[in-house]
C-alpha cells in the first residue's frame, strides 16, 4: 500500500510515476504460477498533507486485505507558505507522522517512509498556478529531518531524498515544474525503492 500526495499518485508523469513504476517491478518480478504478482495499491491523493492523510488511512486500509508492506510518501504539502504563513509546525506534523505509524502496525508488518524532495524556489515562490502559495528548501529541509528523526525512533526505514538529492547539486533537472519530479526524478525515486526491497528482509533504512 501506498499513501502519499501528488508526487506518489504521480502528477505529470505519463508513464505515472515511482509507484506506478515499482507496480510494474513488483508484478515481473513476484509472478507465478498464476501470473497473479504482488499487488500494490496507490493510494495517494493529490493536495494531501499528513493531517489529510491521518482520517482517511483506516477506512480505506479497511477496505482491503492485510498487506505485507505500508509505504508512506507525505509531508511535502505540510511545508507550504499560505498567504506567507506556514500551514502547520513540524511538531505538528511529527504528531501525525507517529499516529499514522501506531496505526500501520496493526495492518501489515513492514513500513517504509519516503522522504520529502527538494524544490526549485525559482519555480515555487510563488507557485504559480496557486499564487497565495510557496514552498521553501529550508522550510522543507526542517520538515523532513523532523520526520526522519520520528520516522528513526519508531525503527522505520526512511528512504532519505532530500540530503541525497541536493548533495547532488544538479537535482533541478529532476523536477517538471519546479515542485513534481520529472520522468527521471520518479525512475530515481523507484531504483532506491526497489534496492532497497533486494535486501533481506527490507529492515535496513534504504
Amino acid at each position: 500500500f501506498i499513501f502519499g500526495d501528488s508526487i506518489a499518485y504521480g502528477a505529470w508523469d505519463p508513464a505515472g510515476g515511482w509507484v506506478e513504476r515499482l507496480r510494474q517491478w513488483l508484478f515481473m518480478t513476484t509472478r507465478g504460477e498464476y501470473n497473479l504478482g504482488t499487488f500494490l495499491y496507490n493510494l495517494s491523493i493529490v493536495g494531501d498533507t499528513t493531517a489529510d492523510l491521518l482520517p482517511r488511512f483506516p477506512t480505506e486500509i479497511a477496505a482491503r486485505q492485510h498487506g505485507d508492506l505500508i509505504v508512506f510518501a507525505a509531508g511535502i504539502n505540510d511545508t507550504q507558505y499560505v498567504n506567507g504563513r506556514p500551514i502547520a509546525t513540524p511538531a505538528d506534523v511529527c504528531t501525525n507522522v507517529r499516529a499514522l505509524i501506531q496505526r500501520a502496525r496493526a495492518w501489515a508488518p513492514r513500513l517504509c517512509w519516503v522522504g520529502l524532495t527538494p524544490v526549485d524556489e525559482a519555480r515555487t515562490t510563488p507557485i504559480p498556478w496557486m499564487p497565495d502559495r510557496a514552498y521553501r528548501n529550508a522550510t522543507i529541509a526542517v520538515v523532513d529531518a523532523a520526520i526522519k528523526q520520528t520516522v528513526a525512533d519508531a525503527s522505520i526505514p526512511y528512504l532519505d531524498l532530500f540530503q541525497a538529492w541536493t548533495t547532488e547539486g544538479a537535482y533541478r533537472h529532476l523536477l517538471h515544474d519546479g515542485i513534481h519530479p520529472n520522468a527521471a526524478g520518479h525512475a530515481q525515486i523507484c531504483a532506491r525503492l526497489t534496492a532497497w526491497l533486494h535486501q533481506p528482509g527490507s529492515g535496513a533504512s534504504p
